[in-house]
């Protein structure tokens, strides 16, 4: 799959009245267009014309031998940077890594690229030489790949526009759910005020990225990449009224399988492995 509901003849999803009316009293900077949210952490920018949503992301889980992190982290530095030059490597459009918080030897790559083609001309670049010449020599026990796509989504909300600029990212929810076939409409809109909501800084100040995406394998799969300052800055974001819809959406019984996985990038020595844009 990976063709958008409007595109295979469906209509767009269309939130409620409710919906809206949530969505207007968690908006930052309404009536312009094109206003901002600015705090210490990122600067929130909304216009009548958006930068372009990657038309492909992919989270690498990995696990690395013990033995091998240190020189494991030293390579992944040179990758991410030069993935985040764009006389090196045009077609990436984010590139973080991420420490598990139970099990130090895993790590996530958060990749995005503009098009298939970028992914290609990315496997072509020296920085990524160094990441495969580690994986030949050995010091990668597992890898597994999903693909995912933000542009397969009704909208334009799924891919978080905010420009980051805090490097410290204490706490990330990979959150993966597969939702009921009947649900879908309604796990729409709550994913859409959740998201909204979560990048206003005056409704979840703590709260760095949020992105919502779609499996190019199965329709009805999605995954949720929240970044937060640091713990309680995700607790505080439980008690919003955004998360709150989508508590809401879950007690419907829409929600098949949800898996919870926690990372962060301050486990990681330096400020490199969080993309900072400036």
């Amino acid at each position: 799959f990976g063709s958008s509901r409007s595109r295979r003849g469906l209509a767009p999803h269309r939130p409620s009245a409710m919906l809206w009316s949530l969505l207007s009293q968690l908006w930052c900077c309404p009536g312009s267009e094109a206003s901002a949210c600015v705090d210490g952490d990122r600067a929130e920018v909304r216009s009548s014309s958006p930068a372009p949503t990657p038309a492909l992301s992919l989270l690498v889980l990995v696990d690395i031998k013990p033995d091998r992190i240190d020189e494991f982290l030293q390579v992944m530095q040179k990758n991410a940077q030069g993935s985040r030059d764009r006389s090196l490597d045009p077609g990436v459009m984010r590139f973080d890594v991420l420490q598990c918080k139970n099990m130090p030897e895993r790590f996530l790559f958060y990749e995005s690229f503009a098009d298939e083609q970028s992914v290609a001309k990315h496997k072509d670049t020296g920085h990524f030489r160094t990441w495969a010449d580690f994986k030949a020599s050995g010091g990668v026990e597992k890898q597994t790949v999903h693909r995912l796509a933000a542009t397969s989504m009704p909208g334009e909300w799924a891919y978080h526009q905010g420009r980051m600029t805090s490097s410290s990212v204490g706490f990330v929810a990979l959150v993966d759910v597969v939702i009921k076939p009947a649900h879908m409409e309604d796990f729409f809109g709550a994913a859409e005020l959740n998201a909204r909501g979560s990048r206003c800084c005056d409704s979840d100040p703590g709260c760095v990225r949020f992105d919502v995406l779609r499996s190019r394998e199965q329709e009805n799969r999605f995954v949720f990449y929240e970044c937060y300052k640091d713990e309680a800055a995700f607790e505080q974001h439980k008690q919003t009224p955004h998360c709150q819809a989508w508590r809401d959406f879950k007690a419907t019984g829409g929600v098949e399988r949800q898996v919870v996985s926690v990372f962060d990038s301050v486990s990681i020595p330096g400020t490199w492995a969080f993309q900072v844009e400036q």
